[in-house]
């Protein structure tokens, strides 16, 4: 890596910081685990929490208008958020979060993470309906 990308790395990550901290969400990821049985075969387990990461959610809206997701109970409003954290944040696709009564699933990850983490995360619902 030349001098100038890796001062511009730094420039970056110090401006993402300032960035995340404006608005920021301590969050706690759990991280689906799978368990071998004795059949030889794999159920899932019990979810790992992770270390509360500092991250800030975006909504994120090509267009000005409501995506909405049908359901057998109806069309719901389907709004789509970006987590954007650390370039070194532990996040992967499959782990999931609540946040301000919320359950979130994070979908996918930006691969490039020079400077910063952007996870691709959709809202799964209310908690007390996720968890019952």
């Amino acid at each position: 890596m030349v001098a100038r990308n890796r001062q511009e790395t730094r420039v970056q990550r110090r401006l993402l910081r300032k960035f995340v901290d404006a608005e920021p969400a301590d969050i706690v990821l759990f991280r689906p685990t799978m368990t071998g049985t004795v059949a030889g075969g794999l159920v899932k387990g019990t979810p790992t929490p992770l270390a509360a990461q500092h991250f800030r959610l975006v909504p994120f809206k090509k267009r000005l208008t409501q995506i909405t997701r049908d359901t057998p109970d109806g069309n719901i409003i389907n709004l789509a958020y970006v987590l954007i954290g650390e370039w070194d944040a532990d996040v992967k696709p499959g782990d999931y979060f609540e946040w301000e009564n919320g359950v979130y699933d994070v979908l996918s990850i930006e691969p490039n993470r020079s400077y910063r983490t952007a996870a691709n995360i959709t809202y799964r619902g209310q908690s007390d309906e996720v968890w019952g």
